[in-house]
């Protein structure tokens, strides 16, 4: 490690700020019991080794934990389909999917998706202009059923399908896209397209079509989710039309950077089995960059899923996605424990604080309860490059354990070998003002300048032993195949805090004895928590780490209790023996925060952190969590 030289003019010119917050948190589970354990990759598609894959999704059978489907996008001999693969081994060994000529569209659709519902049986699907595509298997993959086509609407587009397992309208399934629709002005819209079949998929019920709010152009789904009760939850993206790229973007000089914009996370629910819907307020935002190429290598729709397993936080709702920082693109995760009625506020998952613009998360929920995210991380990376990264929660998703990589060779969309080309000319049929307008457009599609940041889905989920096993994009070879890696996570996960509250009004967090070790590299505070109100507080307590803008080099946390090493880090304040108060003027015992670094920039900055302090006693009744705006 570099030592670090004098600051110019002793310390006056970096002085630490320290500043308390407000907000809440449940405790988390100690942070020793825990780890995760990587296994072998296994390249899916080896029988492909020429041809360039793209975007993944994998199932594993509830009834045969050794069962899985993976499936992906590819272009083979210059045509673009989709492809295949069942293990009956847990993901050792693979063997193409072989479907019937009367679901061959499924093969040279796009935008793959796999599931198993709850007997067991598998669904392959995909989309083309005719719609949505979906074979069915009842035999663990051997054979497979003629496609079901879901069309009433143009322009499918993301599908996913959903599966009540346990509620009021069990056995039913639910399949859904983003499509477009024409107005009553004659111009195209955006919407969502959701259909359910009570027959394992045999045939399906008319869509009914979602809209957004005026002003907002519908995105894409982010997967479909059902409660545990029956409700059925769709979570999708919107963006404000004013803010909309393809309003913007001018078609002269694409690569003209725009203004940074947001999208935003909403619900459409349905209590009757998917016959209506009503759509929520915004839950979060996700800021995006006007850059196009930064954007585009960002991509990935995130994924939502709900915790089905009998554990602590059975039918809470998880929510992944990529947000701008400016410098890098970091992966976030919201959850709810009301259905979706309120959330909590967005946790980062990747421990990096360095630049980098990372894609494609995505995340499940195994049968123990644990949280597990997978993601294509750049931090090592100032290119398009990627290597996959994982990690998991054990706390239902209030903290993070920290980041691990299989290594290896990183992904590089831009090698030569995934500059295959689909290429055609198409019409493009379109309305505007009102006028029928067509074209002919040259389509050149490429897995390279498609997909650069592996996709918009990647595969996640876990089998009986709740090891989760990540489908993903692997370019070690110069083309980038399909490829799995299984992730295991030791511990089990902590009950869920009975009432949380914030008391960073009452109970001030003083920092002493502040001081840099430069033979270290290291920054420290001996800590401790005074009641600063006149009544008693209820304790233990917990001071989380919200922000940290410092710009020494590589500065991160050293010594926190659940292991992070930026914003999230969090030490735990006991009580004396026998107490449970923290009485007026009283103060907890000190101990201290430590941080490293490994050199001081050119620039110093004056450093600023904020934190707040938390009570995490039990109150019966209480509850803390983030309204919808």
């Amino acid at each position: 490690m570099k030592r670090a030289r004098p600051l110019a003019d002793g310390n006056r010119r970096f002085g630490v700020s320290l500043a308390i917050g407000a907000a809440a948190l449940l405790l988390s589970p100690r942070a020793g019991a825990q780890a995760i354990t990587i296994g072998p990759k296994v390249t899916i598609s080896a029988d492909a080794p020429e041809d360039p894959h793209g975007e993944s999704f994998l199932a594993v059978n509830p009834k045969n934990p050794r069962n899985m489907l993976a499936v992906s996008c590819r272009i083979s001999r210059g045509r673009m389909g989709t492809s295949g693969y069942i293990s009956q081994d847990g993901g050792l060994d693979w063997t193409r999917v072989v479907l019937p000529e009367t679901a061959a569209k499924v093969s040279t659709g796009w935008d793959a998706i796999a599931y198993f519902d709850a007997a067991g049986t598998a669904f392959y699907g995909a989309n083309d202009r005719d719609g949505l595509w979906i074979t069915r298997s009842s035999d663990e993959g051997k054979t497979w059923s003629a496609a079901t086509l879901l069309a009433g609407a143009e322009g499918f587009d993301r599908q996913y399908m959903g599966f009540d397992r346990t509620g009021r309208f069990a056995g039913r399934l639910y399949a859904g896209a983003s499509v477009e629709m024409v107005g009553l002005d004659g111009k195209a819209r955006s919407a969502l397209a959701v259909t359910f079949s009570n027959d394992e998929g045999k045939t399906f019920d008319q869509p009914r079509l979602i809209s957004s709010v005026p002003g907002e152009l519908v995105g894409s789904f982010v997967n479909m989710v059902v409660a545990p009760d029956g409700t059925v939850i769709l979570p999708f993206f919107t963006i404000a039309e004013r803010d909309s790229p393809s309003t913007l973007w001018d078609p002269q000089d694409t690569s003209k950077r725009l203004p940074d914009y947001e999208t935003a996370l909403r619900l459409a629910i349905s209590g009757d089995g998917g016959n209506s819907y009503s759509v929520s307020p915004k839950i979060t935002t996700f800021r995006v960059s006007g850059d196009r190429y930064r954007a585009e290598n960002a991509q990935g729709v995130g994924n939502t899923v709900i915790d089905l397993s009998d554990g602590p936080f059975r039918g809470r709702i998880y929510s992944v996605g990529v947000d701008n920082a400016g410098d890098r693109y970091n992966v976030r995760v919201i959850h709810s424990s009301d259905k979706g009625k309120t959330w909590s506020k967005p946790v980062t998952v990747n421990d990096n604080t360095t630049p980098g613009d990372h894609a494609n998360p995505t995340i499940a929920v195994n049968n123990r309860g644990v949280v597990g995210v997978v993601w294509n991380d750049r931090r090592a990376h100032k290119n398009e490059c990627y290597d996959l990264y994982f990690s998991a929660s054990l706390d239902g998703g209030d903290t993070f354990l920290p980041n691990v990589t299989p290594g290896g060779k990183p992904t590089c969309s831009m090698a030569t070998g995934n500059w295959v080309p689909h290429a055609e000319v198409t019409a493009y049929p379109k309305t505007e003002e009102g006028r029928s307008v067509e074209g002919q457009g040259f389509n050149m599609l490429m897995i390279s300048t498609r997909f650069p940041g592996g996709g918009d889905t990647q595969g996640l989920d876990s089998d009986g032993g709740g090891v989760f096993h990540a489908a993903w994009i692997d370019g070690f070879s110069g083309v980038m195949q399909l490829a799995t890696t299984p992730f295991s996570v030791r511990g089990a996960p902590g009950s869920a805090v009975e009432s949380e509250r914030d008391v960073s009004t009452q109970v001030k967090l003083v920092a002493e004895n502040c001081g840099f070790e430069w033979k270290e590299n290291s920054f420290s505070c001996q800590m401790h928590l005074v009641n600063k109100s006149p009544l008693p507080v209820e304790g233990p307590f917990t001071v989380e780490l919200q922000n940290m803008m410092v710009n020494l080099k590589d500065f991160k946390v050293e010594n926190a209790d659940n292991t992070r090493a930026a914003e999230g880090a969090r030490w735990s304040f006991a009580l004396s023996a026998g107490s449970t108060q923290l009485a007026p003027g009283q103060k907890t015992a000190a101990r201290p925060f430590r941080w490293r670094f490994t050199r001081i920039p050119e620039k110093p900055e004056y450093p600023f952190m904020m934190f707040k302090v938390v009570s995490t006693a039990p109150a019966a009744g209480r509850t803390a969590s983030t309204k919808s705006n």
